[in-house]
């Protein structure tokens, strides 16, 4: 009896165990049902968002290589496995942004679908620097005769319709003109030169050009004591003259090439005339060819190898410095090499001047007294001796926004003046005066309308650089910095486009782009002028 009532209880453990291993087992199935399920959800969400950051990626790309004025209506790519991303491309026409919308499905129509929906606005590229073909590439453009500076420093290129560096200056880019240019002893030009129809002339001495010199239609003359570092091409003739002028490479002569007592030409020349070293001292230190002539005097030594079209004239049998060379007359091409002609100077357009009319009542700032302006239209402005005027910014895009100032002329040039320019109160000041504009004194600058810089402090010339973008200047007469103040400190800040002459002062210190369409510029001595294009002149020159 004992054993039955054992085997009874042993039974009803087992059912007992096996009810609750299944109810655990049928726990633990929902439970991992539960999660695959919710992880397949996350998976697929997941993949519904990857896919549309791949659609604003592929916008983006679309957009990076067909332009920004790309737009695209909503398109549907489709992907592996019955996914796809659908992508909108508009336009922001407030801002210019352009917008994206992308859409990421995962297992559409059925019961796992799941979308996800991205956007994204892409702001229009920062625009690219001017080119040497634009007026704008210029720290001066002369429209008419010389673009001149004595002892000065010019931080940029410059250009005009014939260019003539005064001495002791110095020019960080290029010069380019149409006819002629020459440059004044004691001047440093670190890029290099170009003149469309004329001659280039180094005057002696210490003349150093660091690129290129080219001279289309003319020829180049290094007088005494110059050096070209770089190759020199003329159309014409190339002079070396008496003494110690050089070229540091290759000197390429349509015409013949003349090289003085003391001269070298440290590396090749090619000329489609004759090659004379005139006398002692002077000598090729590689290889020669000419069209003509080589006329040789008395110790004036050749390096290398010599091919002539003509004849060879050499009294001094040691101008043959290296007798394994060979020197041949009578040559022709090959294995005589002809000259290089030289690159074409860029054509570059005059700056695009702006149709506008002023009228209005003058604003007058009474002597030793200080007046605020703000944008719109004026008959002149009279600024008075001893006098502050602060003009505020405003929103200039183009003529006609109400955020432009319209002037019929811009009379300052007195003693005793400070010009404030407060750009707390907008994007730009830019200023239309349909008769000259003229300045004496310092000029500062505030982006906080309270603090006032000076725009030569030492700590503040990264900043000056940055703000000077947003100032732009314009006449049709012309533009005039004056002498009249008695503290010496002859400041100008913004671009100016002058529809004729623009005159600086000695000493005057430029933070600006200096453009003339019909006139001349010219300053006194020792300015110094810093590249800085307006926003404005970037968009409408």
């Amino acid at each position: 009896m004992r054993l039955q009532n054992k085997r009874g209880s042993v039974l009803i453990t087992l059912i007992v165990a096996m009810v609750l291993m299944a109810v655990l087992g049928a726990g633990i199935y929902s439970i991992t049902t539960s999660s695959s399920f919710s992880e397949l959800l996350s998976n697929k969400n997941d993949n519904a968002y990857q896919l549309a950051k791949s659609g604003i990626r592929y916008a983006a790309n679309l957009l990076a290589e067909g332009g920004r004025g790309c737009l695209l209506p909503e398109t549907t790519f489709q992907m592996q496995g019955g996914n796809s991303f659908t992508i909108t491309i508009a336009n922001d026409s407030s801002t210019g942004d352009k917008n994206i919308t992308s859409k990421g499905d995962v297992n559409k129509n059925t019961f796992l679908a799941a979308s996800r929906v991205l956007t994204y606005s892409m702001p229009p590229p920062p625009p690219g620097p001017p080119k040497p073909s634009e007026p704008g590439y210029y720290v001066s453009y002369s429209g008419s005769d010389g673009a001149a500076t004595a002892g000065g420093t010019i931080n940029g290129s410059i250009y005009g319709e014939t260019v003539s560096i005064a001495p002791n200056s110095t020019i960080t880019g290029n010069v380019i003109s149409k006819t002629s240019i020459t440059i004044g002893s004691g001047t440093i030009v670190s890029g290099r030169i170009c003149s469309s129809n004329g001659d280039v002339t180094l005057r002696a001495s210490s003349v150093n050009v660091g690129g290129p010199i080219n001279a289309n239609n003319g020829d180049i003359i290094l007088q005494s004591g110059t050096t070209a570092w770089d190759n020199v091409f003329a159309s014409g003739n190339v002079t070396l003259i008496a003494s110690n002028s050089s070229v540091a490479k290759d000197i390429n002569a349509g015409g013949d090439v003349l090289i003085e007592s003391g001269c070298s030409a440290n590396q090749n020349v090619y000329a489609g005339g004759k090659l004379t070293l005139k006398s002692s001292g002077s000598q090729v230190k590689m290889d020669v060819h000419t069209g003509g002539n080589v006329n040789l005097a008395w110790g004036t030594p050749i390096y290398g190898n010599v091919w002539a079209g003509g004849t060879i004239s050499s009294p001094d049998a040691t101008n043959k410095k290296v007798t394994e060379t060979t020197w041949s007359e009578n040559q022709p091409v090959p294995p005589r090499i002809l000259p290089t002609a030289p690159t074409a100077c860029p054509d570059v357009p005059k700056p695009q001047m702006q149709t506008f009319t002023a009228g209005g009542a003058d604003f007058v700032v009474p002597q030793s007294s200080s007046r605020t302006i703000t944008p719109g239209r004026y008959g002149d402005l009279i600024f008075n001796g001893g006098a502050t005027l602060t003009i505020q910014a405003g929103v200039c895009s183009k003529v006609g926004d109400a955020g432009c100032y319209y002037f019929d002329s811009f009379q300052g040039g007195k003693w005793g003046q400070t010009l404030r320019l407060d750009l707390s109160t907008g994007p730009d000041i830019t200023i239309f005066s349909v008769g000259d504009i003229k300045h004496s004194g310092p000029v500062q600058v505030s982006t906080d309308g309270s603090t006032w810089h000076t725009i030569n402090e030492t700590t503040y010339q990264s900043t000056a650089k940055v703000l000077a973008k947003r100032i732009y200047w314009e006449t049709h007469g012309n533009f005039r910095i004056t002498t009249d103040n008695s503290t010496r400190q002859w400041f100008w800040f913004g671009t100016v486009l002058s529809q004729n002459n623009i005159t600086l002062p000695s000493g005057a210190w430029i933070i600006a782009a200096l453009a003339t369409v019909n006139g001349s510029i010219s300053t006194g001595a020792n300015p110094i002028i810093t590249y800085i294009l307006a926003d404005f002149a970037r968009d409408h020159w």
